[in-house]
């Protein structure tokens, strides 16, 4: 009977989706948000992520459109100060357990403010990520934006940076203008190059203005409101910035089980002992550098007409042979055990192939 509620969901969310896909290719943009907005509601507790997209998707434009004004423009270039970033999709970041609970509790106090206005509390307005490249500051944030159902606003630094008197400055008072006026997230991604260290009394002054705006910008973002920035560079952060947030995020380079999840979610690594193996030799690696090997081996394979697994296994290689020779020798056995063969385990490893079939009579025997 289970099987058959399952099976009869599952026909009614292909239905949907069938609809909802040719609602758009007609381009019937009304009958879109209405069927959304529909499935939303419908699949919430049966298919939850489904609809915190759909959720996500039609609250960002409704919010985007209630805007009074587009995007502001630097006056000389023309061009937009921040994008849009449609956060409906983004990837829950793999983060340690306890860093993980600190960024849900901030998410919780957004969603859920009334206990914390019973206690003459307003929810954190203004949190900083910190953390080396790679690790996953901005996923956490459009993943944050994702769980609030709000759009995620990016200071884009190419436009916004002029290099005339002040300008800078006004671009950024122009941005958060802008996003005081409607429910969404900003990220100042890369915020060091907008908060340095105030120089010395030789400096020019510019510097020194630039980061007044922004302190005085964090000083007045409004409560239930939320700004993020984001740095791979906190000893360079002007030391008043730090102050201006309510919460530090320290990002780390991903630990064991860390690494482990972030190979778990590939969908080549279907053997349990390989993905461990890989999840070893990666010690030192960030996760965007462990997505892009593991695709990269993929890429490989796929071109080659050869087997994922053991592209991506060659896509490791490198870090393989700087091991010494005797976890490289317990390497080449896992592999070996897995289906890899003893000549394609040699050339992974570096192991001489003499060894391997030694060691193997030697189990043979015993």
């Amino acid at each position: 009977m289970e099987r058959r509620s399952s099976m009869e969901q599952f026909d009614s969310v292909i239905k949907d989706v069938i609809h909802l896909v040719r609602f758009g290719a007609e381009g019937r943009s009304r009958d879109v948000k209405a069927l959304a907005r529909k499935m939303a509601q419908q699949y919430r507790k049966t298919v939850p992520e489904l609809s915190a997209a759909l959720a996500s998707i039609v609250v960002s434009e409704g919010s985007l459109r209630s805007a009074k004004r587009p995007l502001p423009v630097d006056a000389d270039s023309r061009l937009a100060l921040a994008r849009i970033v449609d956060a409906a999709l983004a990837e829950k970041p793999v983060l340690p357990a306890t860093l993980e609970q600190q960024l849900r509790q901030l998410v919780a106090e957004h969603l859920d403010s009334s206990a914390l206005k019973l206690a003459g509390l307003s929810p954190s307005k203004s949190a900083l990520l910190i953390g080396p490249p790679g690790v996953g500051k901005t996923m956490a944030a459009q993943w944050i934006a994702r769980e609030l159902r709000r759009p995620l606003v990016v200071l884009d630094l190419s436009s916004s940076i002029s290099s005339f008197l002040g300008k800078t400055g006004q671009n950024v008072r122009q941005l958060f203008d802008f996003c005081k006026e409607f429910d969404c997230i900003l990220l100042l991604d890369e915020v060091d190059a907008i908060a340095k260290k105030r120089a010395d009394e030789t400096d020019l002054g510019e510097l020194k203005r630039l980061v007044n705006v922004l302190l005085q910008e964090l000083d007045e973002w409004p409560e239930g409101s939320l700004v993020l920035a984001a740095t791979n560079h906190p000893d360079i952060l002007d030391p008043a910035i730090w102050r201006r947030f309510d919460l530090t995020f320290n990002l780390p380079l991903p630990g064991l089980a860390e690494r482990t999840e972030v190979l778990r979610r590939m969908p080549c690594l279907t053997s349990e002992s390989m993905l461990l193996m890989l999840a070893d030799i990666s010690d030192g690696m960030n996760h965007a550098e462990i997505v892009s090997r593991v695709n990269a081996g993929r890429r490989s394979a796929v071109m080659n007409k050869s087997d994922e697994q053991e592209g991506v296994i060659e896509a490791f290689a490198e870090r393989l042979r700087l091991l010494p020779m005797a976890r490289r020798h317990d390497i080449s056995e896992k592999l070996i055990s897995s289906g890899v063969s003893q000549r394609r385990a040699s050339e992974l490893t570096g192991t001489s192939r003499n060894t391997l079939r030694k060691h193997a009579k030697k189990e043979v025997s015993a």
